[in-house]
């Protein structure tokens, strides 16, 4: 078993290498790009190291024990803060940013400077003897798989809320979403090592992330889009004209409960106006979340609740006349009604209610009567 741990940890390790080098030599690289080829890096680092462990060759390298320790201090922030840019948020001063990294760096200058008991104990002090002698070590150790484990959830969070958003790279970080999940997900391995004391569970969990490290890769070539920096211009653009503490994920969610729920949409006076203090905000806050984040516009996001309820009741309500739904839904008249079915649907509300149904591009509507 503990063959196999070691030399999957090994092959492992020499994908990420290469995977690593590979994001350097992308064309037309971003920022992203090399954030990836960083933590691919640090992963292969840790695969490394454990497998030095298992074939028992690290005790020969006293420089070297403990030196997964700052590195599980630069990966958090590392994985941080490529979470803000394949999600499209701003990044931070880049100071504040820096600071982010100063606790492994200050880790790894005392490990050069005084390497405390690194020719005894073994990596990472997981045994009951390394948390006698040297307690500092594995609460430093303890500490940083800690933070690791907060950053991590903090990217997953982060990832989460732009899916709400609907970004432009909406498919491609719901398959990003897995890569956050499997990371958590591994902790309990890496938890359970600490408690019971054994080390093939840290190999264990250390493979599962090489190879989740590995999806991470292919799935930047599934969808490049996610290395563009552009897939967070929307969100910067913006972000300094949704004035106040507006929160974007809230208001879209309440937004979503008025329509979804309180079907705000049926009432054939509703303006933008009204819609906007309904949801505590200004008018011109909500055509920004409209447009940018949502990729529509207050009459679209009308006209399309009151049509997909107006499909539904022509299809199950045979007790309703096709007037009566469409004054139901909200519309004003009869022919705002007919006349936005058809630019959508591409046929008469008579002609979907009798199931003649035709395959045409949805197009927008343009005159549905409302303000």
């Amino acid at each position: 078993m503990d063959q196999i741990i070691a030399y999957t940890l090994f092959a492992l390790g020499v994908i990420l290498l290469l995977s690593s080098v590979l994001q350097l030599t992308t064309r037309n690289k971003t920022r992203i790009n090399y954030q990836m080829s960083f933590m691919f890096i640090l992963f292969s680092y840790f695969l490394f190291y454990d497998w030095l462990s298992h074939i028992n060759i690290l005790e020969k390298f006293p420089k070297l024990m403990y030196s997964d320790i700052p590195v599980s201090l630069i990966l958090g922030p590392a994985i941080y803060l490529f979470t803000r840019n394949i999600t499209g948020v701003e990044p931070s001063a880049r100071g504040k940013l820096i600071l982010l990294f100063t606790p492994g760096v200050l880790v790894i200058l005392c490990l050069l400077l005084f390497n405390p008991g690194g020719d005894i104990l073994k990596a990472g002090s997981l045994f009951p003897n390394g948390h006698r002698t040297h307690l500092i070590i594995f609460v430093v150790s303890m500490i940083s798989d800690i933070q690791l484990f907060l950053y991590i959830l903090a990217s997953t969070l982060s990832t989460r809320k732009a899916i709400t958003l609907k970004s432009p790279d909406y498919t491609g970080l719901k398959r990003l979403i897995i890569f956050y999940y499997i990371l958590l997900s591994s902790f309990l391995l890496f938890f359970s090592a600490y408690i019971i004391y054994d080390e093939r569970l840290i190999g264990v969990g250390l493979i599962i992330n090489g190879i989740n490290a590995v999806y991470l890769f292919l799935l930047t070539y599934r969808y490049p889009e996610l290395t563009k920096e552009s897939s967070k211009t929307p969100r910067q653009k913006n972000r300094s004209q949704i004035s106040g503490s507006v929160e974007v994920a809230e208001i879209i969610e309440k937004l979503n409960y008025l329509m979804a729920t309180g079907k705000i949409y049926r009432h054939q006076d509703l303006t933008s106006q009204a819609l906007s203090n309904s949801l505590g905000i200004k008018n011109h806050q909500l055509s920004i979340i409209l447009n940018n984040y949502m990729n529509t516009t207050f009459r679209g996001l009308i006209n399309s609740h009151r049509l997909d309820e107006a499909k539904t009741l022509l299809l199950e309500d045979r007790t309703k006349s096709i007037l009566e739904i469409g004054y139901c839904v909200g519309f004003n008249s009869k022919s705002a009604f007919n006349h936005c079915f058809q630019k959508e649907a591409g046929m008469s509300p008579k002609e979907y209610r009798n199931g003649r149904i035709k395959t045409v591009p949805p197009l927008n509507c343009k005159s549905d009567g409302t303000e």
